[in-house]
């Protein structure tokens, strides 16, 4: 099973050692080469960071979270296929869309004065 954009997995954490695994919510489209294997994804946190995005109940299409959660948009990985876990759920198109133009505002080149 391939996964899609806004979605939210269960993957390897590259954070902490061992087996654990974190929530990650999936920004890659199918243009992305090898999309049917590796994703590129943000991590989700429990922990309020400035510059995260707070995710609501209403953000959620399906699934949801026990906690209040937050994407960082800065914190961006590749995720294999076969590094994911279970689906925890589906953000909306709007909130991905939100996070992603955030990531971008951290990478794109700065107008020199």
């Amino acid at each position: 099973m391939t996964y899609q954009r806004g979605d939210v997995i269960w993957a390897v954490d590259p954070y902490r050692s061992g087996s654990n695994s974190r929530p990650w919510v999936l920004i890659s489209n199918d243009s992305l080469p090898y999309a049917d294997s590796e994703y590129i994804a943000m991590i989700l946190t429990t922990k309020s960071h400035p510059g995260n995005r707070r995710l609501t109940a209403s953000d959620w299409e399906y699934g949801g979270s026990p906690r209040t959660s937050y994407i960082s948009p800065w914190t961006v990985g590749t995720i294999k296929h076969d590094q994911t876990r279970t689906v925890q759920g589906r953000l909306g198109v709007g909130v991905v869309e939100e996070v992603v133009g955030e990531l971008e505002s951290y990478i794109e080149a700065e107008e020199s004065a």
